[in-house]
């Protein structure tokens, strides 16, 4: 949907996830270090995926470091990459510094590289199965990744995060007045039938983008995850830009 007012969506405006939301053990590369992807904070949008990654270190680096937590941007197509924003912690867990990408430096993924499994992953998570999701590991372009849950839970694990929550949100515009919110669900609403949103409901909700008043509209009720995924899936084929976001509820912190 394209109104006057409209701003860009908001594709990586997430803030730092406070606790994991479906946690995988992407990669493991020299002196114990290992990379998780938070799969709950993935999305994509025009070949490029965006995620929170946490890299931890087995030593602590000279700087104090003891892991990192970033939000990747992969353009899958282009098999580039590059970071939003980088928060380095220390040994108790305190953020020793933040640092905030200011512009759109793209880097080149290399072959056999940690960055091109953790690539592989952003990029094909959302073409994996649901029974391999449900079993808690999947396999992309020669790559095994797995859910990180003791064996007797991880069942449980996985079926919890993919039938439960977070609770889910498909967003179709952001603009700068609620005037302009509201006529974008009416808008919304002259376009498509009732059957589309039979079930779920439209709201505006008060948001701040670059330190600015915003308002976000938002299509919520989605059973799961991928429910969600479909119906913007849907929207996006019949012409209209959305994006899928966690929202507060179901015990999940909002991003």
């Amino acid at each position: 949907m394209r109104s006057e007012g409209v701003v860009a969506l908001l594709l990586a405006c997430a803030a730092t996830p406070v606790s994991a939301g479906d946690t995988w053990l992407v990669a493991q590369g020299v002196n114990g270090m290992t990379v998780r992807s938070d799969a709950s904070t993935l999305t994509c949008d025009h070949g490029e995926c965006s995620i929170w990654e946490e890299t931890r270190y087995s030593d602590v680096r000279p700087d104090g470091v003891q892991s990192l937590r970033d939000l990747a941007v992969y353009d899958c197509a282009g098999d580039r990459t590059r970071t939003q924003m980088e928060i380095k912690l220390g040994v108790d867990g305190r953020v020793l510094k933040t640092v905030k990408a200011t512009g759109e430096s793209w880097l080149a993924v290399q072959p056999d590289s940690v960055g091109a499994t953790t690539r592989t992953f952003a990029c094909n998570f959302q073409a994996a199965s649901p029974d391999d999701l449900r079993s808690g590991a999947f396999d992309a372009e020669g790559q095994h990744f797995i859910r990180l849950a003791t064996a007797a839970s991880a069942s449980a694990a996985a079926s919890a995060v993919l039938d439960r929550g977070p609770e889910m949100a498909v967003q179709i515009a952001a603009t700068q007045s609620e005037n302009n919110a509201r006529r974008a669900i009416a808008e919304f609403k002259r376009k498509h039938t009732r059957d589309l949103v039979a079930g779920l409901e439209m709201e505006v909700e008060p948001a701040t983008l670059r330190g600015a008043p915003a308002f976000r509209v938002l299509i919520k009720g989605f059973a799961t995850q991928h429910d969600a995924r479909r119906f913007c899936a849907k929207l996006k084929a019949n012409g209209d830009d959305c994006i899928v976001r966690s929202i507060a509820g179901r015990g999940a912190d909002a991003r």
